[in-house]
């Protein structure tokens, strides 16, 4: 006869059996860095957003395309993210806090913007507007938030 304690370690190993699909790595240090912690809802969302566009080479598992991650309104709306403005403002201060970098300034012949995450290496690609000589990895680390931390007197 099979106890509680077994029924549950037998659910949660089916449980991970049936989960398919992508899975995103976003490290801790990313997510507990100050510009990370300083970002608003729709900041968020579109992090998320261009780490889910993140994909991978079948037989390596590398990482491919980043640097080649799109703000493009077609997408983004489809994705929820609201208005043209409301992502340019969160790419901005994606930029600002150094999570994202732009690696092709769209507009020109209908391309959109492309965007590298910071806390990955740069895959060099002939879409991007510079190669690993202007990429600045890791950037997010640089980030100093302006909000103060108030120490209380005891």
């Amino acid at each position: 006869m099979m106890g509680t304690a077994d029924r549950a370690i037998r659910g949660k190993k089916e449980a991970a059996k049936k989960m398919q699909g992508p899975r995103y790595w976003i490290p801790e240090e990313v997510l507990g860095s100050a510009g990370f912690c300083s970002l608003g809802a729709s900041e968020r969302a579109l992090f998320l957003e261009l780490v889910s566009q993140l994909r991978v080479t079948p037989h390596t598992s590398e990482i491919c395309n980043n640097g080649e991650l799109t703000t493009s309104p077609t997408r983004m709306k489809l994705r929820g993210l609201g208005s043209k403005a409301t992502v340019r403002k969160a790419a901005r201060r994606l930029e600002e806090v150094g999570l994202i970098q732009q690696t092709r300034k769209g507009g020109l012949h209908h391309r959109a913007n492309l965007f590298a995450l910071t806390y990955l290496p740069l895959n060099e690609s002939a879409k991007l507007d510079f190669g690993a000589e202007g990429y600045q990895m890791h950037a997010y680390r640089k980030y100093q938030s302006h909000l103060k931390l108030v120490k209380s007197s005891s």
